[in-house]
């Protein structure tokens, strides 16, 4: 009966060793699923890290290209504004004053180059008085030159008249110079006479 006994009880025991097996290996069934889900989770988490990294390196890229993009269409225009109000006031030194910069800018350049332009329309309205001026100035030069030459020529024809009348006058002078030595001789030879 003890042997029967232990007989049953290692019977027993053998079948809860089973039954532990067999939940030892349905447990190891479910940890290998769990880990083949977890390397499933671990490649796709990867898969979307490479694929972030892509998309960021992606997105650098574009960003580098559209701001180098940006940068040179600036400078560009900076460089372009900047040309065109030097040549505007290389052409001011020049003494050109028709050119202008067209630059329609609310930035600093585009406030340079309309108070140049604005510069460069007084300059040239103030050329343009002046110029009206000086032909005002030159037609009243001649008109004086003209009056300068009939007042010449008629001092001349009065110079002229003068000495004519210098001239009749020494003449009268000489004629009375006589007249009075022939009324002397007369008043000599009537004395003579008058004593003869």
């Amino acid at each position: 009966s003890d042997r029967a006994r232990a007989l049953a009880r290692e019977g027993e025991i053998a079948e809860r060793n089973h039954a532990v097996d067999d939940k030892l290996d349905a447990m190891h069934e479910r940890l290998d699923e769990e880990i083949e889900r977890a390397d499933e989770h671990a490649a796709a988490a990867a898969a979307a890290i490479r694929r972030g990294h892509l998309l960021t390196a992606t997105v650098l890229v574009l960003g580098l290209g559209l701001l180098i993009g940006i940068s040179v269409l600036v400078t560009r225009t900076i460089t372009g504004s900047i040309r065109r109000v030097g040549r505007m006031l290389q052409a001011m030194a020049d003494g050109d004053l028709t050119q202008t910069a067209e630059v329609h800018g609310a930035d600093e350049i585009g406030l340079m180059a309309r108070a140049a332009g604005a510069a460069c329309t007084s300059m040239r309205q103030t050329l343009s008085t002046i110029a009206t001026s000086a032909q005002a100035l030159a037609s009243a030069s001649q008109q004086l030159t003209h009056g300068a030459q009939r007042l010449a020529g008629s001092a001349r024809r009065s110079s002229t008249q003068a000495n004519v009348v210098v001239g009749a006058c020494q003449e009268v002078s000489l004629n009375v110079q006589t007249a009075a030595a022939g009324g002397e001789e007369m008043g000599a030879s009537i004395r003579e006479i008058s004593r003869n």
